[in-house]
């Protein structure tokens, strides 16, 4: 039987950054409100929220993750930044001991 995680892998698919949970529901109309109320402030325009069942007494979890767009951009903006050449000076090049 041919595993399905290393096909993604193979076929140049990324895995994205982590989930974590931020709340715990019993009931799925809860963990929808509650998500609803999550992704509607400002504070999370770039990220994702999902809501999982689980099998746990716990019900539903809510779980969220920053864009994978957005860790993106930031990562481009980190680049490496080309550092100044120095500059030689003329006493600089004759230094050297002519012994």
């Amino acid at each position: 039987m041919k595993n399905t995680h290393d096909s993604k892998k193979q076929d140049g698919q990324k895995q994205g950054t982590p989930w974590k949970i931020i709340g715990r529901y019993q009931e799925y109309s809860a963990a929808s409100k509650a998500k609803e109320e999550l992704a509607s402030s400002p504070d999370s325009k770039d990220s994702q929220f999902k809501i999982k069942r689980m099998n746990d007494p716990a019900g539903f979890v809510i779980k969220t993750r920053i864009h994978p767009d957005v860790i993106e951009k930031q990562k481009e903006k980190k680049g490496k930044k080309k550092k100044p050449q120095k500059k030689k000076s003329a006493s600089s090049k004759n230094n050297f001991d002519k012994s």
